[in-house]
């Protein structure tokens, strides 16, 4: 507690002085450019609004204010006292990257997700239709990531031409299936081939790999419920009864 007041009141001063998210973005702009721009393209491709400088900010300012409190920790009160700000130093280190690699994940589960919907819907509507229209009626069926990038991609198809958009389209998404379905749209237009087998191949590859994907997900459910209550047991041997049999050992030797 002794270190903690001097690190609370000098925090207190700082934060009077400008709001807290102001103190984090003007560190943020003091961090390496190249770890700013990873940053951003990781939350540009994220849809996040978020500044990169305020990822890094947090990043840099609260391992160096932790590393900060645990020296000081250090110096009045010994090693005990520093093991809290020493940990929010590496908290505040690792979990930028942990973030993105979730979000990133997520987006990648919510692709996984729409993908064989989007290929059977392009299918259908432009059977009916053409591609062009197809494209952009398929997204009001669709949600998540895909439908973010589908939304995208039909502003672009009003600007760019088709192949630029498309391929566009591909790299925002960074996925795959996605690619191969570009490419396979981009070869019937380029030679005038009669793509719809060929997407109804992929459509029907699609889900099957989804169902995979879930029966895998099904079968491994019973695994983890199966060894939960043995790791649950075994906590309960550690934290509960080995330490009374060792009380019980230990107070007949003292007879």
């Amino acid at each position: 507690i002794s270190a903690a007041l001097p690190g609370g009141a000098v925090l207190t001063w700082v934060i009077s002085r400008e709001p807290p998210r102001g103190i984090v973005v003007r560190i943020g702009r003091r961090t390496p450019p190249s770890l700013r721009e990873r940053y951003a393209r990781a939350l540009d491709l994220l849809g996040a609004s978020v500044e990169p400088e305020f990822i890094t900010g947090l990043k840099y300012g609260g391992t160096v204010l932790g590393l900060g409190l645990a020296a000081f920790a250090y110096l009045l009160a010994g090693w005990k006292a520093a093991v809290l700000p020493g940990f929010l130093a590496v908290f505040a280190w690792v979990y930028p990257e942990s973030w993105l690699a979730q979000k990133e994940k997520a987006r990648i589960n919510d692709l996984r997700r729409e993908f064989p919907l989007m290929v059977t819907l392009v299918r259908v509507y432009a059977r009916a239709s053409d591609l062009y229209q197809a494209l952009r009626i398929t997204r009001e069926a669709l949600r998540g990531e895909l439908r973010r990038q589908m939304d995208i991609l039909a502003g672009e198809l009003a600007v760019y031409p088709l192949k630029e958009a498309l391929e566009n389209f591909a790299k925002r998404c960074r996925y795959p299936l996605v690619a191969s379905f570009v490419s396979v749209v981009l070869f019937g237009i380029q030679t005038g081939t009669d793509v719809d087998h060929i997407l109804a191949s992929f459509s029907r590859r699609s889900y099957e790999a989804r169902v995979n994907e879930i029966k895998r997900k099904i079968k491994a459910q019973p695994i983890l419920l199966s060894i939960l209550p043995a790791a649950m047991m075994l906590a309960l041997l550690l934290l509960f009864v080995f330490p009374m049999y060792a009380n019980i050992i230990d107070k007949l030797r003292a007879f």
